[in-house]
């Protein structure tokens, strides 16, 4: 399961071409897969849901759950 890919070289001050960028995004995506797999599999079922359920929860602004933000408060 493990890949070798060959490093990629950064030059900041020239800037990142979007062949580079799509590289490391790319990348980046299969190793974000790989750790979600992984944690995923180590996980009891309820547990699984709960992670799944997670990036809906972060982004659920309602007055019963908490940390809610009123219209009030958005707008400071």
């Amino acid at each position: 399961m493990t890949t070798h890919a060959s490093p990629i070289a950064l030059d900041f001050e020239e800037g990142i071409d979007r062949k580079t960028l799509r590289r490391l995004r790319d990348r980046f995506l299969v190793v974000n897969c790989q750790r979600w797999e992984r944690a995923h599999s180590s996980l009891t079922y309820r547990q699984q849901v709960v992670l799944e359920i997670l990036p809906l929860a972060f982004h659920t602004n309602h007055p019963a759950l908490p940390g809610y933000l009123d219209a009030g408060c958005l707008m400071a």
